[in-house]
């Protein structure tokens, strides 16, 4: 009997976004968008009532963490300067939806704001980020406001990250990027119930289910970024296999006590060669691809922890 586990027993979409949160997120706003635009179906309606709040909140946990990766959170804009432009963006955010609905009195433009501003100016901060969050759910699947959605949901996310960075939450990418990969795993055991439910809704024609799972993403989207948590001390790792370019760019961040060591092989397992990049603890650097070794002729990128503690980095192709 094969101790192999058997494919139907594999949650795929696990698998598929593995330290790829873009993936992640792809995959998942293409199955939150299809069961919006089918929810008038009954069963869709079911699946997508059990779907979006997942989908809401890795969105939400990816959203800071690219936040945090690329700026450092809170280093332009802090708590406090967003509550204050809060006032000034709601109000271009009401002026905008009031072209679209004409008037304040259609029922479309009292369901985003049964309380008029007021949840935005009163109760405490959680409560007024909440009010932000909520006016963006109410404008999911509405075309004609999917620009101002889209400012919404920035701001929504300025707001969470700076959020945690001022109570004390955030003690970096670490914290961040473990929050979202909980979120990841979440949303793909979500993906996975929703495909079960399609399933039985499609049995006798299962190529319907297409309409729903982004499936061409899941079978040849490359991954671009990669997070490593626990590198082994005084040990060598293949990160990916990429043919790239000289010029192609690298983004690095070093996240654990101290420095690694990237560089490209001939061959996974191959330990340092005679060229490659030593990137300090805490520092994030983005570099060509050539600088770290002969990119032309060696086609992985390998990384190695020269130190008696455990590494962790962050790698992103640009």
């Amino acid at each position: 009997m094969s101790k192999m586990l058997y494919h139907f027993l594999v949650n795929s979409f696990l698998v598929v976004t593995n330290h790829n949160y873009k993936l992640a997120f792809k995959i998942g706003t293409y199955t939150d968008n299809a069961l919006n635009n089918a929810k008038a179906d009954p069963a869709i309606l079911v699946l997508y009532n059990f779907f979006h709040p997942l989908f809401v909140n890795f969105t939400a946990a990816y959203n800071a963490w690219k936040l945090q990766k690329n700026q450092g959170v809170g280093g332009t804009l802090t708590l406090t300067q967003l509550f204050d432009g809060l006032t000034d963006k709601l109000n271009i955010w009401e002026s905008q939806i009031l072209v679209f609905y004409t008037k304040k009195t259609n029922p479309g433009f009292k369901a985003l704001f049964p309380q008029g501003h007021k949840p935005f100016q009163n109760g405490t901060q959680e409560t007024k980020i909440e009010a932000v969050k909520n006016l963006s759910d109410g404008m999911i699947g509405i075309a004609g406001l999917a620009s101002v959605k889209s400012d919404v949901d920035a701001y929504y996310a300025l707001f969470m990250a700076a959020f945690n960075t001022h109570q004390g939450q955030d003690s970096g990418i670490g914290t961040a990027s473990d929050l979202v990969e909980t979120q990841r795993v979440n949303l793909c055991n979500g993906l996975q119930w929703v495909l079960g439910g399609l399933t039985q809704k499609y049995y006798t024609n299962l190529l319907q289910i297409a309409n729903f799972i982004d499936i061409q993403s899941m079978q040849s989207g490359e991954q671009t970024e990669w997070v490593k948590k626990k590198l082994k001390a005084l040990s060598h790792f293949n990160i990916f296999e990429r043919t790239l370019l000289p010029t192609d760019q690298i983004r690095i961040k070093v996240t654990g006590p101290d420095a690694l060591q990237f560089y490209w092989t001939l061959n996974a397992n191959d330990a340092v060669g005679a060229t490659s990049l030593i990137i300090p603890a805490g520092a994030e650097e983005t570099h060509n691809a050539d600088e770290f070794g002969d990119v032309l002729n060696n086609h992985f990128f390998n990384v190695n922890n020269p130190a008696g503690t455990v590494g962790s980095y962050e790698v992103e192709l640009l």
